[in-house]
Order: C-alpha cells, then structure tokens, then sequence
C-alpha cells in the first residue's frame, strides 16, 4: 500500500506570504509527498476564515501553487489529491510585508 503525505511550503523554512498590492497578499508553496518528491495537479484551497470565501489552484509540475490576491486575514490551508490524504494548515496569516 502506497502512502504519503502532503508538505506544505506554508509549514517549512522559505514559506511565503507576501503583500502584491495594498490590501492583498499571496500564498504560495510547493507540495511534497513523504519522500520528498514533487507532487503535481494537488488542489490547494485557502479558505478565509472571516468572510469563508474559498480561493483554489493547482500544484503544477514542479509542485509550486500560488493563490494570489487574497485579501490580509486569517486563513485554513487544506491541499488534497486523489490517493494522498488531505492536509489542512491552520491559522495562515496572509498580511501586508514591505521588504527593508
């Protein structure tokens, strides 16, 4: 029996969630399975938890998603592929960051 597991960029060093515009930002990742290789076509969905406005992509080839222009607040992260259990993150920040 196969298994594995999702790992999100969101939960590992080089996670990023950044600000594209006043007001907005972007979460981004790469997904992994248990041995470390890249895992594309995974459905990533950011679900706001003010508003429960859900956001979706896909992981591509490389596994990289990005979820871009979500408003700053406060998100659940779930990734979830045909064969592989679901992962969801908890309490992602998406907020404004002005690099210095």
């Amino acid at each position: 029996m196969f298994a594995a597991r999702f790992v999100f960029a969101l939960v590992v060093p080089g996670a990023v969630i950044f600000a594209q515009t006043m007001g907005t930002g972007t979460i981004t990742g790469v997904i992994t399975d248990a041995t470390g290789a890249v895992v594309p076509g995974v459905k990533v969905t950011a679900v706001d938890l003010n508003t429960r406005i859900e956001r979706s992509a896909f992981s591509n080839t490389s596994g990289n998603y990005v979820i871009p222009a979500l408003q700053i607040g406060t998100y659940h992260v779930r990734a979830a592929h045909e064969g592989f259990k679901m992962i969801t993150q908890q309490d992602v920040r998406a907020s404004t960051w002005i690099p210095q």
